[in-house]
Parts: C-alpha cells; sequence; structure tokens
C-alpha cells in the first residue's frame, strides 16, 4: 500500500497522475515510481498502464472507495473512446489494455501520438487553480489536434517519449519546449473541431458496449435509409464520396483516412467491423448521420414502401383494396439485386413488391408475377364460386385471372392447389440441378485458368457463383477449393518492396539524427538492432519482409569495443578538460568495467599522448 498518493485531476492521464506522485515524493527514477504504484519492473515506452490498473487500485484504495478499476478507466484513460467498440463479452480492463496496444502496433490505422501533446490555455488555466499542470488524456488521443474548449491547435512537446524512453516522468509546464506549432487551414480546423468535440461525447456520456453484428446493421440500415445500398457492389465507392463531402482531404490524410488512400472501409462488415479504428468509427458516425450522438440516439428505418398500412390484393375477399396491412417484410432479393417487400394479410394472401413500387395496383401482371400465397379465404371462395357453377368467364372476371388458367385450375380438381404446389416444386428441383451442375463446371474452369490463386482470389473472380455453390453442395466446393492461406502474409512482394523502401528512408534520417537523440537522452545510446528497429518503429521479427532496410541497418550496428571507445571520448570531453587524465576516474565516470581489447588499446594510447604532451 502507498503512503500517499495525489488527487487526480479531470481527465488527468494514469502517465500524468504518476509523474505527479513522482513529483511530490521528490523521485527522479521512472522504474522506482512504477515498481511502486504498478510494480512494473522494467519499464520501456510511454504507456496508458490500462493493464495494471487493478494493481494501483489495490495499492491506494485505503485512501478513498471511489478509487476503482472503474474510476481509473472511465475516467483517466482513454478506454471510454475503445470500449464500445469491443464487442460486449470482451470489455474488461486486461482485454481493454490489449486492444489498446494492438491498435497502436497497426501501421495503417491512425498515427500513434509519440510525443505528449497541450494546451497552452489549459496550462495557464491549471497553473492558476491548481499551482501545477497535468496531462490532459483527450489530448494524447490519436487524432486529436485541438482543444474544444479553447479552440486552439495543441502543442507538441519536443521529446519523443517512444523512441527516446527517458527513466523520468515529463510533468507539463508553462516553459515547455514545443517541437512544432500545429497549424491547420480554417477548413481542416473546423473538421478537426467538430471530430474532437464528437470523440469527447464518448467522455462525457457513458456509452455501452455494442456488438458487431448489432453495430454493423446499424450503419446498414443508416446506408440504406441515405439510399446508397443499391447496388451492393458501390455501396464503398458511394460512402467514400459521402465521407469527402463531409470532411476535407487534408483533414482525413492527416488522419490516415483517407477512403481514396486508405482501403479502411473494406472492413465495413459483420465479420471485419472489429479491425476499424474508433477514430474512423466516429468519422463514419458523423459522415452518416451528422454525429455521434444522433448516430447513437438515432434508430433508423428503412422505409421504401413509405408507412402503412397498405393495400390487400386478395379479389376474393371482403376487405378488397382496403389498407388492413399493418407490416412489411423487408428483405434483400440477390437476384434483382434490389430490395423487396413481403405484405401478408391476415386472409393469408401474400404478394411482393420491388422498391419504388408504392401502389400494387399498377404493377403490370400483378396475379401472375408478384402474388406469392392465395391464403385459405381465396381458395375458399374459389372453391364456392365452382361448385356453385359460376360461369367461367364470371370466375375469371372476379379473380382478376384469364378463362384459361381458371379452366386449368377447374381440371385439376378440389386438389390442384398441392397438385400446383409439387409440380411447381419438380420444376424448381430441376431447373436447381441444371443450374448446379452448370454452377460446377463453371467455377472447375475458373480454378483451371487461373490454378496459383488462392481462395480468396478465387471468391472474389466472382463471388456470386461462390455464394450459389455455398448454398447447393457445400462438400463439393471444399473438397474443390485451394488450401486456406489463413494465417499467412497475403501481403505482394511488389507492396513488402514499397514498404522496405519507405522504412529504409526513415532508418537513414533515424541514422543521420542519432546525435540529436544521443543529446536529448543525456548520454550515449548504443546502435543496437533493438535500438535501431525501436526507434523504426519496425518489429524485428518482421526484419526478413523487408531485407534492404534490414542490410541497411546490419551495417550501422555498434559493436561493444566501438560503443566502449566512444564512452571513453565522451567522457574525456565532458569531464576531463581542465582535469588531469588518470584512468580510474575514467572508467568510474564513463561506468565501464571490463574493457574490451581494442578499447582497452584505445584508452592506453590516449593516456600515454597525454603523459608525452
Amino acid at each position: 500500500m502507498l503512503s500517499y498518493f495525489p488527487r487526480p485531476y479531470k481527465n488527468e492521464t494514469i502517465y500524468s497522475i504518476a509523474a505527479r506522485y513522482a513529483t511530490h515524493m521528490g523521485i527522479v527514477s521512472k522504474r522506482t515510481v512504477i515498481k511502486e504504484t504498478f510494480n512494473i519492473v522494467k519499464p520501456t515506452l510511454y504507456e496508458d498502464y490500462i493493464g495494471h490498473i487493478n494493481i494501483l487500485v489495490s495499492k491506494i484504495k485505503h485512501f478513498s472507495n471511489e478509487f476503482t478499476e472503474e474510476y481509473f478507466l472511465d475516467n483517466h484513460t482513454i478506454s471510454p473512446l475503445y470500449a464500445p467498440f469491443m464487442n460486449k463479452k470482451y470489455v474488461n480492463y486486461y482485454s481493454l489494455g490489449i486492444f489498446v496496444k494492438n491498435r497502436k502496433r497497426f501501421t495503417w490505422e491512425i498515427p500513434e501520438k509519440e510525443h505528449l501533446f497541450y494546451c497552452s490555455e489549459c496550462v495557464k488555466e491549471q497553473l492558476e487553480n491548481y499551482g501545477e499542470c497535468y496531462w490532459n488524456r483527450i489530448f494524447q488521443i490519436p487524432g486529436v489536434m485541438i482543444c474544444s474548449e479553447h479552440k486552439k491547435t495543441l502543442k507538441k512537446l519536443n521529446i519523443n517519449i517512444k523512441k527516446n524512453p527517458l527513466n523520468k516522468f515529463i510533468m507539463p509546464n508553462h516553459e515547455m519546449h514545443v517541437a512544432e506549432e500545429i497549424e491547420l487551414e480554417s477548413k481542416v480546423f473546423e473538421n478537426h473541431l467538430e471530430i474532437t468535440r464528437n470523440i469527447e461525447y464518448f467522455f462525457i456520456n457513458k456509452v455501452d458496449a455494442l456488438s458487431y453484428s448489432e453495430l454493423y446493421s446499424k450503419y446498414f440500415e443508416f446506408i440504406k435509409v441515405l439510399g446508397i445500398a443499391i447496388p451492393l457492389s458501390d455501396i464503398k465507392r458511394k460512402l467514400s464520396d459521402l465521407i469527402l463531402s463531409k470532411f476535407n482531404e487534408e483533414t482525413l490524410d492527416s488522419l490516415n483516412s483517407n477512403p481514396l488512400k486508405n482501403d479502411w472501409l473494406s472492413h465495413l462488415s459483420e465479420e471485419r467491423i472489429k479491425d476499424i479504428h474508433p477514430i474512423r468509427h466516429v468519422i463514419l458516425m458523423m459522415a452518416l448521420s451528422e454525429s455521434v450522438h444522433k448516430f447513437l440516439k438515432t434508430t433508423p428505418q428503412y422505409q421504401p414502401f413509405e408507412t402503412g398500412p397498405w393495400l390487400c390484393m386478395n379479389p376474393l375477399s371482403q376487405h378488397y383494396l382496403d389498407q388492413v396491412i399493418s407490416s412489411v417484410n423487408i428483405t434483400f432479393n440477390k437476384d434483382r439485386g434490389d430490395f423487396q417487400g413481403l405484405f401478408s394479410c391476415n386472409c393469408g394472401f401474400t404478394y411482393v413488391l420491388y422498391a419504388g413500387e408504392m401502389n400494387p395496383c399498377e404493377v403490370k401482371a400483378f396475379q401472375k408475377n408478384r402474388v406469392k400465397a392465395k391464403g385459405e379465404v381465396w381458395e375458399s371462395e374459389f372453391d364456392t364460386l365452382v361448385s356453385k357453377g359460376t360461369p367461367i368467364k364470371d370466375i375469371a372476371q372476379k379473380t382478376n385471372q384469364s378463362k384459361s388458367t381458371v379452366l386449368k385450375r377447374i381440371r385439376e380438381g378440389h386438389t390442384y392447389l398441392e397438385m400446383a404446389k409439387i409440380k411447381k416444386k419438380q420444376k424448381f428441383n430441376e431447373k436447381k440441378l441444371t443450374q448446379e451442375n452448370l454452377d460446377k463446371e463453371e467455377w472447375i474452369k475458373l480454378i483451371n485458368n487461373f490454378p496459383n490463386s488462392s481462395r480468396t482470389e478465387l471468391i472474389d473472380k466472382n463471388k456470386n457463383l461462390y455464394s450459389r455453390l455455398s448454398r447447393y453442395d457445400k462438400n463439393w466446393l471444399d473438397l474443390n477449393l485451394p488450401s486456406s492461406q489463413r494465417g499467412k502474409s497475403i501481403a505482394s512482394e511488389d507492396l513488402n518492396h514499397k514498404r522496405d523502401l519507405n522504412i529504409l528512408k526513415k532508418a537513414k534520417e533515424i541514422l543521420k539524427n542519432w546525435s540529436t537523440y544521443e543529446k536529448q537522452a543525456g548520454k550515449i545510446i548504443k546502435k543496437t538492432q533493438y535500438a535501431l528497429y525501436t526507434r523504426i518503429g519496425m518489429d524485428m521479427s518482421h526484419k526478413e519482409t523487408y531485407p534492404i532496410t534490414a542490410n541497411y541497418i546490419s551495417t550501422f550496428i555498434e559493436s561493444k569495443e566501438d560503443y566502449q571507445i566512444r564512452l571513453i571520448n565522451q567522457c574525456i570531453e565532458n569531464h576531463f578538460k581542465f582535469d588531469e587524465l588518470k584512468k580510474y576516474k575514467i572508467l568510474m565516470i564513463s561506468g565501464l568495467r571490463n574493457l574490451e581489447p581494442k578499447a582497452e588499446i584505445h584508452l592506453e594510447n590516449i593516456l600515454k599522448d597525454y603523459k608525452n604532451f
């Protein structure tokens, strides 16, 4: 248990709380603070400490019952923005910590902030009100560039806390050194201000976790209401146009979310929606419904046939052409590529209309093409007419059918309905079997034409064919598919080569500024593989994927001997300009113990030259 803990300020980050704890307790070492508060033995980069909140709570809960895991997650982390998009069953502090860290590792996501950001006006107010400053969690969220309260762009601290980890916490103050001022054009500024306010909605209001299926269904319902759901193959382009009409391209570029340059909209499906970054969810909600608030609070309802009630089209019922149908079942007709409505009356008469058709009386050949079921009322009335000896002409006129159709039904007797169903089913099965055989032949032909394609590539070439075969004979289809490539890299060699060149450019810039990093850190940093790859932001396990960068880095890896020689030279330059050179002093100040042979010779030569001089 801790004997002291500073009371957190509104929207203060966990990092900031730990930094104030270190300042109030007079502890210089970051490692010591993190060990005392979170039991983290070896901290590396700046993090949210979400996965360790339970440890902090166990150490400070004696100060106040208010200090719970939920309290810190809701008030001092970015979890209110991430938790709603994790699927209902996954929300807890541990899984949330992993979710946030994974988001930061995805290079195709919203760019992660590697510096600390602050609002100069907020800092002034904090100093006046509390006598000290703190880091606001909203400002550290990827993509947030503006303080919505003061309508000012944020300032960026000049220290890169990700690539230059320091063994100390950094506290905000009015004399902070700024790496650069964020300058935004008026249109871009307004876009970012609106996005920031919508992000803040999640921190002001409690937003429950959304299941992926619920979220996708709501997105798709909005898309249907906006009239951009047809054709399905064109949804992504129309949605892209909608987003670009709402946001300036420069704004979207700064968030790595320009749909013309980043294909993140392809993740908008029930299976892949989990891969969409929360900031992009905000962009999507704003584009579809003006604001996050309106999106979450609105229940969209696609009504291509306006509001009911609707007409009953049963000519043999007493309520013929009366508006008695109270509900409609709207589905997607794959064959037509359009939405359809199934209207069912209590009398059993059921008919279908397609989007854009409002009056069934105006549909040509309605009785022949649109009636799906006639129902018991129609059947009973028809049998009554026949039994009474009603003239064929009158029956045809009353039922809105041709005389030949009426005669055919009469010849079939009272079992004509059952016989018609059997014949219809037989005809359907024959047609289905013929189509199934043709589809299988077409699929085999597709495989032969593209023998080196993966199953995903084959499916993309003819999705409708794949969908039909999945319904017909799933076992046959599984036997006639290439082996699954799930879990394997699908990036092409050309794409990897382009990324390799981009990473190489970044590596050259980092090595060029190596002395600057050392100056900021206040020490010599050994050029190891780990250090180099960390500053590039690249996982060492992926170096085989980017051979050009890996070969370039290998030429700069510093041996232990060369590292010791640099330490010796720095030590002499910094500490012995006016003092006599002594070997034991050099070793003590530089922290060196066992010198490598080359470094030993180097030091002896320096001491020898010094004595001779």
